[in-house]
């Protein structure tokens, strides 16, 4: 979790729109786009979020559940 922290502590963006680069501003939510860590930490979230709904609410869980794993992208 540390080394996470780390590579994520004090990130900087800014935007290209019209091929001119905004100010830097910094990132405080989300991944880095490219970083080949993105789609498994959004993976291990979308778990939580699945175990947590599953627990709290039996229909909206149901609805998730089914969405989950019948999808293709997830097997």
């Amino acid at each position: 979790m540390r080394l996470l922290g780390a590579l994520y502590e004090d990130t900087m963006s800014a935007v290209r729109v019209g091929g001119e680069l905004s100010e830097w501003f910094e990132t405080l939510v989300g991944v880095m786009q490219g970083c080949m860590l993105s789609p498994l930490l959004f993976n291990i979230l979308l778990e939580v979020v699945m175990a947590f709904v599953t627990e709290v609410n039996t229909t909206g869980a149901t609805i998730i559940w089914n969405l989950h794993f019948q999808s293709p992208f997830c097997r």
